[in-house]
């Protein structure tokens, strides 16, 4: 090796050991400074960050209002109070619910929901009693449903990999399970009174029973990016897929006849909808090379 060699081989040492190396296998660096030619450095930084395949797995809270309805009971002309064969209205309300949500997701586009909710699903409905000729309104007797249930969800979502506001699509199911239900009514007297022993009569007779049921459910909505928390907000659609049939026989349970008979509805509602949004922490990992 000549002199002049050997002081650039120096000089390339010297300005080496002035960065902060580490004996990491991430990083190798090779000097190749003999035969007298061009000094040669091979630089191996071992496998990228962000490379293989990616997961992302999704967890926090969401919640949000929500509607329920369900249809009227089909009369029943054998049992009567006060002259009427109706027993349970057609019914619509608006209530709420919120709980923990998990989404696990392949390369940012396609995955699984899950998770668990607590709802409060109302009911309020109402039946007319009219004079007989004409379309005079004498009383107005008022329903209200009140449910608390648990709620499962298990859905198939596809959504936008990349992007601040990407838009999502889920379908699925979710297990309904009503921990509570309660019914009661009162009565507006609007040309017409009304006997003060019938609308206890009348929740004497009417009661109802919890129910357990699966949702098909449809998802529509966008997902917030801001970096490692997603703000997901959506659109949800379902529907009762056990709901029983149109008639009085397959909603209502009968114990007793007569004037003595006690009915047990069953609370199902025929279907959901809601408008839900969530606080949701992302981590994404990288499998494989």
């Amino acid at each position: 090796m000549t002199n002049i060699s050997r002081v650039r081989c120096a000089l390339l040492s010297g300005a080496l050991l002035m960065f902060p190396l580490t004996a990491s296998a991430q990083e190798e660096i090779k000097v190749d400074g003999g035969g007298g030619g061009p000094v040669n450095i091979e630089v191996n930084a071992g496998p990228k960050k962000d490379s293989g395949f990616r997961l992302d797995l999704t967890a926090g809270v969401k919640g949000g209002l929500g509607g329920s309805w369900a249809l009227e009971v089909p009369e029943n002309a054998q049992t009567r109070i006060d002259q009427q064969t109706k027993s349970y209205y057609s019914q619509f309300g608006l209530g709420g619910d919120v709980g923990l949500a998990v989404d696990v997701r392949a390369l940012g586009i396609v995955g699984l929901e899950t998770g668990l909710r607590f709802s409060f699903d109302n009911g309020d409905g109402y039946n007319e009693l009219t004079q007989a000729g004409s379309d005079a309104i004498l009383v107005r007797i008022n329903q209200y449903q009140r449910t608390n249930s648990l709620r499962i969800p298990f859905l198939l979502k596809v959504g936008k990999p990349n992007g601040i506001v990407k838009p999502t699509f889920g379908l699925g199911v979710e297990l309904v399970r009503q921990r509570q239900s309660t019914i009661r009514y009162d009565v507006e007297e609007i040309n017409a009174t009304e006997a003060d022993d019938v609308t206890a009569r009348r929740e004497e007779r009417n009661q109802i029973e919890t129910s357990n049921y699966p949702a098909g459910t449809l998802a529509l909505g966008i997902e917030i990016d801001t970096g490692p928390v997603k703000i997901p907000i959506e659109l949800r659609a379902q529907y009762n897929l056990a709901y029983a049939g149109n008639s009085f026989s397959e909603r209502v349970r009968v114990e007793g006849s007569g004037n003595d008979a006690t009915y047990f509805y069953d609370g199902a509602y025929m279907g959901h909808f809601g408008v839900t949004i969530g606080l949701m922490y992302d981590h994404t990992f990288w499998l494989g090379d």
